[in-house]
């Protein structure tokens, strides 16, 4: 859980220290992007390995997208209206998702067949599609509103993330 929670959010995390994709939307976007792809790769690994995972075929891998797509919307928010992007909400939802990935991965382990599989995903993918779904709803561009559920609330695209880089009077 920690390792590949950390791996997936490596890129998104320096590219946002580097001043971009600061957007929420925008560090959603790349942050999915990264678990698909490390989804994917590891759904390789798997089918490239039958004799060693035989039970697994893949199936699992849309946690990687849950995991870390929750922390996205999490932490890009949260840093959206704060200077760092290590923030009490950001690392909350981090560590949750380390939790809820380690938890999964020693249930699968531990009893290492597909029943297990099936059980540990179906719980944890429930959790994280609520959790997911709670957090994400604020994304919605400000243009898409009258398109979308009244409780899903837009980020203001001209909403200054910081009264500190508002433009100066002149």
């Amino acid at each position: 859980g920690p390792a590949e929670e950390t791996g997936k959010l490596l890129v998104p995390v320096v590219l946002w220290y580097l001043g971009r994709f600061r957007l929420p939307r925008q560090g959603f976007l790349l942050c999915i992007t990264s678990a698909v792809t490390f989804g994917v790769i590891e759904a390789a690994r798997y089918g490239l390995s039958p004799d060693r995972f035989s039970w697994n075929r893949g199936g699992g891998e849309i946690l990687h997208v849950l995991l870390t797509g929750f922390v996205a919307a999490v932490a890009w928010r949260a840093a959206w209206r704060r200077a760092s992007w290590f923030t009490a909400a950001g690392v909350a939802a981090y560590v949750t998702a380390m939790v809820l990935h380690s938890a999964n991965d020693a249930a699968v382990l531990d009893a290492g067949g597909p029943k297990a599989l099936s059980a540990a995903t179906g719980l944890v993918a429930v959790v994280l599609y609520v959790l997911l779904k709670h957090n994400a709803r604020q994304m919605v561009p400000p243009d898409n509103v009258a398109e979308v559920a009244p409780r899903w609330r837009p980020i203001s695209r001209t909403a200054s993330p910081r009264p500190a880089e508002a433009p100066a009077a002149t």
